[in-house]
């Protein structure tokens, strides 16, 4: 539950006690072939349709084409535009600098978040960009709304206070305007699907341009684990064009594990307990990032014979390098980067993330290869299907946007392929699962740990609230303590009719109960 104090602490700029010039955006054009000038004339018109809707983009280059010609084309409306990071959100100011554009994502000075705020406030800037942090700071006489990336993560602040979703603070804050408000992305969330109702999410009609290989058909032909024979044919033939391979595949290191081969023991970390991956000479925690040795022998056995589970990018890479030992094969990984250049890249989402231009094309890629579309389902999270999803869309994309070919490697190839044919289809059947087992947006996560002085008076106070909720029509309440030394923790699952007599109980609580009541979104 958040404070006014902290929510205000955060959002609003501290003035500065001197003038405070904003550095300028160094001005950059947006080009679009002209094979796609007729599909964004379609988005555009589909926005004049629509007061509120999820517009789903064919790519990334055509989401930024949207909002810039939207612009062009509304001379006399105010703008926000919010992005998920912030080398997107400074993508999209080099674009509409021209235009008057402001942008804040945080990382500026508090003198420049002030000055910024100020020149939307006194609407000396007609554009307003940010990050998840300028929802914050919306003001109401806004006439539209773009959220770009609709379906990234980083959209919600859930790691520290105050705790938000900047698209739900955008619907929230659009109930009291009279703007309009336009999701942007490659594929939609099942939320979008409740949020918007059908009427309202225009999907592209385009057919997929991809091939998808079963990894388990194919297995017995392929020269690895993770590279197809469809996919090594396909390699061969782009060199053999002098162009680029992109492979994405989303897992650090060498191996995905360590384990004793002769007890079995899986060294855990040991500060959280979580998986080591492994690198070079080194081991590194999936969850705190701890960094160790790599262990030379059993500390349950004491046996040397030790074994790597699973691949990282760097045995992609070494398997990619032995096929094809006259061509340099680079990495690009968040704790290495290695011949960014090369003919052969494989790499993380971090190359997304931080070294490709946002909403660029590199036409020098002549094929985009996922390596494994299945990794985001091995994820502990009731959106981990819809992630898998969005991340074949995103390569789908990425590779549209190069004019490359498009590789995906499945053991659920038919899974995705439909899931990217018949969006509607597959969030409709997403969202019977979600009510099903109670999960958003039918229900709300809430999450209570006691940190009270004394272990076993914090556990009998959680108990007599799980006891008190309970009688909630819907609720349910599952009271854990993982270990004695650790704080109890009561998991409720409230239903939307509930939420509001849930929260007036948990306003009456202590301030040692540490309350999270949007656990999971």
């Amino acid at each position: 539950m958040q404070s006014v104090p902290s929510i205000l602490a955060s959002a609003i700029p501290t003035p500065p006690k001197r003038t405070i010039e904003l550095p300028q955006a160094t001005e950059k054009s947006l080009s679009i072939p002209a094979s796609e000038t007729v599909l964004l004339g379609k988005r555009l018109d589909a926005l004049r349709g629509h007061r509120h809707a999820f517009i789903q983009a064919t790519h990334a280059p055509q989401m930024a084409a949207i909002v810039v010609a939207y612009a062009h084309s509304h001379a006399e409306e105010r703008i926000a535009v919010l992005a998920p990071t912030v080398r997107d959100a400074q993508a999209i100011h080099q674009y509409l600098a021209s235009l008057g554009s402001v942008v804040l994502t945080g990382e500026e000075t508090d003198g420049q978040r002030h000055e910024a705020w100020q020149m939307i406030r006194s609407k000396r800037a007609r554009i307003f960009i940010g990050t998840r942090l300028a929802s914050l700071l919306l003001p109401l006489d806004l006439d539209t709304v773009f959220v770009l990336r609709s379906g990234h993560d980083s959209l919600k602040q859930e790691d520290q206070n105050p705790r938000y979703d900047a698209r739900e603070q955008v619907l929230r804050w659009q109930a009291s305007s009279a703007a309009r408000v336009y999701f942007l992305d490659l594929f939609p969330r099942a939320d979008d699907l409740v949020r918007f109702s059908p009427a309202h999410l225009v999907f592209h009609s385009a057919p997929v341009e991809a091939t998808f290989v079963d990894l388990r058909r194919e297995r017995a032909m392929s020269p690895h684990p993770r590279i197809s024979y469809t996919a090594a044919n396909a390699i061969e033939q782009c060199l053999s064009v002098g162009r680029r391979v992109l492979c994405l595949y989303n897992r650090t290191g060498r191996a995905r594990a360590l384990r004793c081969a002769d007890c079995g023991h899986e060294f855990p970390c040991a500060r959280c307990g979580g998986r080591y991956a492994v690198q070079d000479m080194t081991v590194r925690c999936h969850h705190c990032q701890l960094i160790e040795p790599i262990p030379l022998s059993c500390p349950t056995c004491g046996g040397t014979n030790l074994s790597e589970l699973g691949f990282g990018v760097d045995a992609i890479r070494d398997a990619l390098q032995t096929l094809h030992p006259n061509t340099e094969v680079g990495v690009a990984e968040s704790s290495k980067v290695d011949a960014l250049n090369a003919p052969i890249l494989v790499c993380t989402s971090h190359y997304a993330e931080s070294i490709a231009e946002p909403f660029g094309r590199d036409r020098q890629i002549g094929l985009v290869l996922v390596a494994d579309a299945d990794l985001p389902l091995y994820q502990p999270s009731f959106r981990s299907l819809e992630r898998a999803v969005l991340e074949v869309a995103t390569a789908v994309g990425y590779a549209s946007a190069c004019r490359a070919a498009c590789i995906i490697q499945s053991f659920v190839p038919d899974l995705l392929r439909n899931a990217l044919t018949d969006p509607e289809t597959f969030l409709e059947d997403e969202l019977k699962l979600r009510q099903e087992y109670g999960f958003p947006p039918y229900a709300r996560r809430m999450r209570l740990v006691s940190r009270a002085d004394d272990g076993r008076r914090g556990t009998i106070e959680l108990e007599s609230v799980a006891a008190d909720l309970k009688a909630i029509p819907g609720v349910r309440a599952s009271l854990t303590r993982s270990a004695p030394e650790r704080p109890a923790m009561l998991q409720l699952t409230v239903p939307g009719g509930a939420i509001e007599a849930v929260l007036a109980r948990l306003r009456e609580l202590p301030d040692h109960v540490i309350i999270d009541t949007n656990a999971i979104s």
